[in-house]
């Protein structure tokens, strides 16, 4: 996948919708193969220059004082919640599905971009989005009676 292709909002729904599909197939190696390539693609983003990095990430490219633009979520690009949905959703499928292994890789994976986007750009209000994220996974895990919550 180029990363022109992967940080598009569509793209990223479109692989959520195949990766859901094989977990409930039980297709785990499949599932597995994809997350590595969705990975890698989402790693390119943090090579880019500063100013790129915020171009994709945020909705508005320039913005008079982009330090305040950076602490409200609607500022934040479709591409950029993809990525965050995609995560949360393919944990929850997992964990509904019963397929720890996927679960786990997924939330590995959730946490390293969680850490990379925070050295990339040190921002209280991405950890917030993020955190948002992990405490909606935590609730569904506890809702449901699941103990994979407590796994990393």
């Amino acid at each position: 996948m180029q990363l022109n292709n992967i940080i598009n909002h569509e793209s990223i729904d479109a692989l959520k919708c195949i990766i859901i599909m094989c977990i409930n197939r039980g297709e785990e190696t499949r599932v597995l193969n994809n997350l590595k390539v969705f990975n890698e693609s989402i790693q390119k983003l943090f090579t880019l220059s500063n100013n790129r990095f915020e171009e994709i990430l945020l909705n508005k490219e320039n913005k008079e004082n982009k330090n305040l633009y950076w602490n409200e979520e609607e500022n934040y690009s479709s591409s950029f919640n993809s990525i965050l949905i995609f995560y949360s959703e393919c944990i929850k499928v997992a964990i509904e599905s019963n397929k720890i292994n996927i679960t786990i890789e997924f939330k590995i994976s959730f946490n390293r971009i969680l850490r990379k986007y925070l050295l990339k750009k040190k921002n209280t209000f991405l950890l917030k989005m993020f955190f948002k994220k992990q405490e909606e996974l935590f609730r569904y895990c506890i809702d449901t009676n699941n103990s994979l919550s407590s796994q990393s």
